[in-house]
């Protein structure tokens, strides 16, 4: 239902923006409308999906960093800067995915710092 009137005030936005712009404008606000639209919709369903597992966005941030990253993990202090975050935010965000076992936390043998890793 939403998603719908959501569409609906998009193409009335579209209708009403484009009336007195060439064709060529009119097709681009379009796409840029319709991109607009399709974001907003896979971003709700994987939120919707996310939240089904107790997960929120900075979840999902932190274990895409983890899936692509080093075999070995990324140290926490890494991940902070990946995701523009600070030290107490990553600690928390870690704590929480090794608990709901998604995540685990290792200690690198050379340096001392923990790094995080996907089970």
């Amino acid at each position: 239902m939403r998603i719908d009137r959501r569409e609906s005030l998009y193409d009335e936005l579209l209708r009403e923006t484009t009336s007195t712009r060439s064709e060529f404008d009119r097709e681009a606000i379009e796409a840029s409308v319709n991109l607009a639209l399709t974001y907003d919709v896979l971003q709700s369903y994987l939120f919707k999906h996310l939240n089904l597992h107790g997960l929120a966005k900075s979840s999902f941030n932190l274990m895409a960093l983890l899936r692509h990253g080093r075999p070995e993990g990324l140290q926490l202090s890494d991940i902070g800067e990946l995701l523009i975050t600070s030290r107490a935010n990553i600690t928390g965000l870690v704590d929480h995915l090794e608990q709901k076992g998604y995540v685990k936390r290792e200690v690198d043998a050379l340096c001392g710092r923990a790094r995080a890793l996907l089970f």
